[in-house]
């Protein structure tokens, strides 16, 4: 079998195969430079949580990991799982919305406090598994603040 070049990879395909293949694989690739070589994915733009220069309706049938900007910084990362129900239109309006059922932990309560300044952004993916990891791997390797719970 030749030898796999990294750099050449996507970054989803480098999260799943360490969490794949087999053991030994997994394990020699698991170190800092492996992490080092990973890429941040392309994000696309789409507007403030509040919706007053977007609408999140057109994002409603894709599903994926999206950031949450504020003041210049990253605040936090998530995921919209829920493809047949909404995508993104449903998980980002979920903190916008009267009821506060999506409020119920400190990052959902700050998201909702700072709707009109948070700049969210996407990045697309084709399955579950796929944003998942996604999720997983950039909250570990960026740190936002609101994921990191005290």
């Amino acid at each position: 079998m030749g030898q796999l070049k990294l750099s050449s990879v996507p970054l989803r395909y480098k999260i799943f195969a360490k969490l794949c293949l087999p053991h030994s694989w997994a394990v020699m690739y698991h170190c800092r430079p492996f992490r080092k070589e990973i890429k941040m994915p392309d994000w696309e733009y789409i507007g403030l949580l509040d919706e007053s220069d977007c609408d999140f309706a057109n994002y409603k049938n894709q599903i994926g990991v999206y950031k949450c900007e504020l003041d210049g910084g990253l605040v936090y990362i998530g995921k919209a799982t829920e493809k047949n129900n909404g995508g993104y239109r449903k998980r980002l309006r979920d903190y916008t919305r009267v009821s506060n059922s999506a409020r119920n932990y400190p990052a959902g309560i700050k998201m909702y406090e700072n709707k009109t300044r948070i700049i969210i952004s996407i990045q697309v993916t084709s399955t579950i598994d796929e944003a998942n990891i996604l999720e997983q791997e950039l909250i570990k390797t960026l740190k936002p603040k609101w994921n990191i719970q005290v």
